[in-house]
């Protein structure tokens, strides 16, 4: 059971090392955008440390909680992103 906690918690420490790329990728390509889309940024960017944060305190039951923080905040910044790209 510990095992299974520990690569639970490893799988999203790797997540939101994931989406830390995104977001430096996405900040990095910002300049291009309007003002719209750096509002749209600065309210998903501080969302990183939290799932970040619950993510190192994540219990057995809170582990899924914070996958789909992970997963829901990935497609937002993908979303953000193809926003960029038109």
């Amino acid at each position: 059971m510990n095992d299974m906690n520990d690569q639970l918690r490893t799988q999203l420490r790797d997540g939101v090392q994931s989406l830390k790329r995104l977001r430096d990728e996405l900040r990095l390509q910002l300049h291009l955008g309007g003002k719209e889309l750096r509002s749209a940024f600065e309210k998903l960017e501080p969302k990183i440390d939290d799932l970040e944060q619950q993510a190192e305190k994540a219990g057995k039951d809170a582990v899924h909680a914070v996958k789909r923080g992970v997963d829901d905040l990935r497609e937002a910044f993908n979303d953000l992103r193809s926003k960029m790209k038109t």
